[in-house]
């Protein structure tokens, strides 16, 4: 089952840089994506500001995660004001933001993804 992730790199214009880098990285090469379709919101974000990725297990959307983090941090560390902002993903009505590359909460945002893509309560797990 295809499922749709909406990755909102910002309002400084990062969207089409935060694309770029998705396409290359074997990490996130599962995904199909492309620029969101344009909508207009209130808050001005525009297409250029939203990646569309198409996953097509749980594990597609860690890998997708993975990269977006990768992505954010390399920003970070290259802007010397420090002040970056979040990286807003949505995916099945779940919405989290990534600013941090801590990997305890990195994973607590895989977690809570992975979940929204188990349909009528999930299924198995094997978590203990």
């Amino acid at each position: 089952m295809d499922v749709l992730v909406l990755i909102q790199a910002g309002k400084d214009g990062d969207g089409p840089d935060l694309l770029r880098w998705l396409k290359s990285d074997p990490v996130a090469a599962h995904a199909k994506l492309s620029a969101a379709p344009a909508a207009s919101d209130d808050d001005g974000m525009g297409a250029a500001e939203v990646v569309q990725a198409v996953v097509d297990n749980a594990t597609a959307i860690g890998g997708l995660v993975m990269s977006t983090v990768a992505w954010w941090d390399a920003r970070r560390n290259a802007r010397s004001s420090g002040a970056q902002s979040g990286v807003r993903i949505e995916c099945n009505g779940a919405v989290v933001t990534i600013n941090t590359s801590d990997p305890a909460k990195v994973q607590e945002v895989i977690d809570t993804l992975k979940r929204t893509e188990q349909p009528r309560g999930g299924g198995n797990s094997n978590a203990s």
